[in-house]
């Protein structure tokens, strides 16, 4: 402070403004309750992006003898509105509204009882000549881990308390459409904005929250509002003329005058290594995936330098800058549209050597067939550096899109018809296949899809007609910007349902081919012979080695049970061998057999266990390695040797596939 006159004089006038406004107190008699008292150090920053406003920041994560305030304080439940369904959301209707709650932490107050935990010390009238006193805060303090549920609480049961005095869409905004202190919400017409802007100002009032900063791509819903409740670039705007300025939503940049969506890139000076790069990378904060396939070639680069310790290629660095040239509409509704008759969301997915990506869109249709498209939110990932088949890529993407998908329809509102797209076949014939038995990677996918969608959802698509194609190869950014179909989606869709129902292709959905590599046992299902033993017919029942164990193991049991069985008859037999043959003879041995009840227990134990482990290896030895153990008994060496190279191939894989075994049952 005494080195820096400006930061010293706005330090002591935002403590000062602090405790004027009551937000902290001065503790006038110290009685300290140890273990319920607690000093915190706290620090003054400034802003980058606002160099003139110093904020002063409570450390509540500093330590003393190894303890912090944070490590005692329960989070309490997460209430933050999701950041994407508050977005997309955000994007539905063609009036948008923005506005921030200010100091939300500050308006909610912390119990009395609990406030000498919150504890600092500051000189009094900001004289520092002075000893400093003690003051305490009154309120949540925003490093606290406890605050964010407190002040999320707080503003949900305001809406609660005192929302039937209220219409239900101004009680749904505060519910759904805040994150955190930030509101964002969008409306069919500006009449209902400025209803809705109202009712969100005078509800949030009543508990004590202050709604300010308001934005607007209407004019005539920012002329509603009270000058000094608007954000600071409207204040003094002339709404006739000027234009309407950027300003940021949730991180995404919105441009209220055009009412779009676009990116305001600015480089961190990071030096050409691998972090460098990841943090570059980072820095394009797209948490809808728009720009995903400009971003992709970029994941591609780590993983590159992953693999190789390459260095870094500058090409993709440069074209970043450009990127602030590209802009969407931010409403999925364009004007031009009559009374909305359907809502459609469609999910497209593909992949490729490269990557594997997704892309949703909202198909918005009136009553008199004119439909638009828009994209909603897409995603796309990089192939694992272990290599991994193109249908198996496919059928990742189709997994990736219903999840993301389930995800999409509990945050948008008011969707009729959710239908999938996908450009491989493979993936299509697997989730119409109801008789095959696949293997396990591909079997858990197909479940995990028909669980969030059924069969007739889905439908082929030509590579040539999907949009998703560009998330999973990546584009340089003059492709990027000049791809309309990634932004709009594809020209059949634009038309009306019963036109793009022409432009579906139907494949034979139900025949799997027969050398299809990720159907499980489907040549030996058809050839079971009467020959093959008990146990083969074990293994190639069983896909759980713990259950084959115990099924082996029951099965040694009644073996061994049946056995001592015949030993007893052959017993009882040679005691009347020598007995004269009579008619009551066969009676009397028939009668002491079935009094024998051998031992015939209820559970298995360790023993017999190990017994059925041993069997079912000895089986596999038998069934893989029957040269090898020939040779081996017979002590030929040259028959050994032959053997060895004959099955050294087929040896290393089983070996392989045992060891894969183990290690999925463990």
């Amino acid at each position: 402070m005494e080195r820096n006159q400006k930061f010293k004089e706005d330090y002591i006038a935002f403590m000062e403004k602090q405790i004027r406004q009551g937000h902290a107190e001065k503790v006038v008699k110290d009685n300290i309750n140890y273990g319920r008292t607690w000093y915190i150090p706290y620090h003054g920053v400034y802003n980058p992006n606002k160099p003139n406003k110093i904020r002063v920041v409570f450390d509540c994560a500093a330590k003393y003898q190894g303890i912090a305030l944070n490590d005692v304080l329960l989070q309490g439940p997460d209430l933050t509105n999701s950041l994407i369904g508050v977005l997309v959301r955000f994007l539905q209707n063609e009036i948008a509204l923005m506005s921030d709650v200010e100091g939300m932490f500050l308006q909610v107050k912390v119990p009395e009882h609990d406030r000498d935990f919150m504890r600092f010390l500051w000189w009094e009238d900001g004289n520092m000549e002075n000893e400093p006193s003690i003051y305490r805060m009154t309120c949540h303090l925003f490093g606290a881990t406890s605050s964010p549920s407190c002040a999320n609480l707080a503003l949900q049961r305001t809406a609660t308390d005192v929302g039937e005095r209220y219409p239900q869409e101004v009680v749904t905004a505060i519910k759904r459409n805040f994150h955190v202190d930030d509101c964002l919400v969008s409306v069919e017409t500006e009449a209902k904005g400025m209803e809705l802007a109202k009712g969100l100002r005078e509800l949030c009032a009543e508990r004590g929250f202050r709604l300010t900063k308001w934005i607007s791509n209407s004019r005539a819903v920012l002329e509603s509002i009270p000058i000094n409740e608007r954000a600071p670039e409207f204040t003094t705007l002339d709404l006739d003329n000027a234009e309407l300025p950027s300003e940021r939503a949730l991180g995404v940049c919105w441009s209220a005058e055009t009412d779009k969506l676009g990116f305001d890139i600015k480089l961190p000076d990071k030096p050409p290594t691998r972090r460098g790069l990841l943090s570059v990378i980072s820095s394009v904060f797209d948490p809808l995936g728009l720009v995903s396939p400009f971003v992709l070639p970029a994941k591609l680069i780590i993983q590159e330098l992953c693999r190789k310790g390459s260095g870094w290629r500058q090409q993709w660095f440069d074209e970043l800058k450009r990127l602030q040239e590209w802009n969407m509409p931010r409403c999925y509704i364009s004007k031009g549209l009559g009374e909305i008759a359907s809502r459609q969301l469609h999910v497209f997915s593909d992949a490729s050597e490269k990557g594997y990506g997704m892309a949703a869109y909202m198909r918005y249709e009136d009553k008199q067939g004119k439909a638009r498209f828009s994209l909603v939110l897409a995603r796309s990932r990089v192939t694992p550096l272990k290599h991994v088949t193109v249908p198996r890529l496919e059928l990742t993407a189709a997994t990736m899109a219903v999840r993301v998908t389930k995800m999409l329809l509990d945050k948008l509102d008011g969707v009729d018809e959710t239908v999938y797209w996908t450009d491989s076949q493979t993936v299509l014939r697997y989730l119409n296949n109801t008789t095959a038995r696949f293997k396990t990677f591909v079997a858990n996918r197909v479940t995990a899809i028909l669980d969030a969608s059924s069969p007739t959802q889905w439908k082929y698509v030509r590579s040539a007609n999907n949009p998703a194609d560009e998330a999973p190869r990546g584009m340089k950014i003059d492709e990027f910007l000049k791809n309309d179909r990634w932004t709009h989606g594809p020209e059949f869709l634009q038309k009306s349902s019963v036109e793009w129902e022409k432009w579906q292709e139907s494949p034979a959905l139900n025949v799997i081919p027969l050398d299809d590599p990720e159907v499980k046992g489907q040549a030996h299902a058809a050839v079971l012979n009467e020959t093959q033993s008990a146990l083969c017919r074990l293994v190639e029942m069983y896909s759980s080695f713990r259950k084959l164990k115990r099924a082996v193991a029951w099965l040694l049991a009644i073996k061994g049970r049946l056995q001592q069985k015949v030993l007893f008859r052959k017993s009882v037999e040679k005691k009347y061998e020598n007995e004269p043959d009579s008619k009551e003879k066969p009676e009397k041995v028939m009668a002491e057999i079935e009094k024998w009840n051998g031992p015939l227990n209820h559970s298995l134990n360790l023993l017999q266990l190990q017994v059925a482990e041993k069997e079912i290896i000895n089986h596999e030895q038998q069934k893989y390695f029957k040269e090898e153990i020939l040779a081996l008994k017979t002590g030929n060496n040259g028959l050994i040797a032959r053997a060895m190279r004959g099955s050294h191939e087929e040896m290393q894989r089983t070996l392989l596939d045992n060891v894969l075994l183990r290690l999925n049952h463990q």
